[in-house]
């Protein structure tokens, strides 16, 4: 992954969750992060070696599912980011390229704040 000095993401913060081999939609909560890992708490488990978009308020991501374990409040999900990009870049990229702007799903719990 390239690394960027400019990628943070807050915590906590509500996320969408696709595994791609399944494309289920899924909500979370980011916990925790740091360059290059992201941990989440979800309701589900989730397979381990399994990759994943991430959708956050600000940033799309993929990432790789390391560890998921049970834990009082449902599963603690470790991920290590493969890739990401800040929506704002996103748009950016597809008005210089002549594109129409992809249309960003947004998130419930971000969209009401």
């Amino acid at each position: 992954m390239e690394r960027r000095p400019d990628f943070r993401l807050e915590t906590p913060e509500p996320a969408t969750i696709t595994p791609f081999e399944s494309g289920v939609v899924r909500s979370g909560q980011l916990v925790a992060s740091s360059c290059d890992d992201v941990h989440l708490q979800l309701d589900e488990v989730l397979e381990i070696g399994s990759l994943l978009k991430l959708d956050t308020g600000e940033v799309w991501m993929l990432a790789k599912v390391m560890d998921c374990k049970a834990n009082p409040g449902g599963f603690r999900v470790d991920l290590t980011l493969l890739n990401w990009i800040n929506k704002a870049e996103m748009r950016l990229l597809f008005r210089e390229g002549g594109f129409e702007e992809p249309r960003l799903q947004l998130i419930p719990e971000v969209a009401a704040a």
